[in-house]
């Protein structure tokens, strides 16, 4: 989560929604602040989920819910990074298939938890349902929704960052029964954000 006061704005920043790209892009051009939250294990996780200040603009990024599960699934299992997180789950990551069980199951949690290990996991509405949002941007779109801002006065250009092309796509695992999993687990994520399900 970033937080700026000069211009009275929050990013919420779910995980595989450019968040990485998106928090150093407010952190550098418009005053943010990362404000991140402990949670079990110790690990401190910069997808905080506080309520933003009386009068501050929420805005939140999104991406397909297929794209965001296959892209989460290869990130988690195999980033240095993510081991802690990922040895909380270890089963999940046997394969593709037990990681969108994961998913699905994790999703029985209440929506208010404070305990990022379970709401990072969270489809987009739920992630977002606590703190609630005014401006919403997609991966798929991401330079001229942030443009869009009222605080961007000018055309955005962001790099890529933690994006890499030696893991299987969406489309490459693609199957009726993993389809029907992922819609089963993103649920609103889909007409919420605009996302076609078929």
């Amino acid at each position: 989560m970033i937080i700026s006061d000069t211009h009275k704005f929050v990013y919420y920043d779910p995980p595989k929604t450019a968040s990485t790209a998106l928090d150093s892009f407010f952190i550098q051009n418009y005053g943010g602040v990362t404000q991140k939250r402990l949670n079990r294990g110790a690990v401190r996780t910069k997808h905080a989920r506080n309520p933003a200040p009386e009068g501050y603009l929420r805005i939140a990024s999104v991406r397909n819910p297929f794209k965001r599960a296959t892209s989460y699934y290869f990130f988690q299992k195999y980033m240095p990074h993510s081991k802690r997180v990922m040895l909380m789950n270890e089963d999940a990551f046997k394969s593709f298939d037990t990681w969108l069980d994961f998913l699905i199951e994790n999703n029985k949690k209440d929506t208010h938890t404070q305990d990022s290990i379970e709401y990072i996991y969270f489809p987009y509405w739920k992630f977002l349902e606590p703190m609630g949002y005014d401006e919403i941007i997609k991966v798929e779109s991401l330079s001229e929704d942030l443009s869009k801002l009222p605080f961007i006065n000018k055309k955005v250009n962001i790099p890529k960052v933690n994006s890499t092309k030696k893991y299987s796509t969406w489309e490459e695992l693609e199957t009726p029964e993993r389809k029907e999993k992922i819609i089963a687990w993103a649920g609103k994520d889909f007409e919420l954000f605009g996302y076609e399900t078929t």
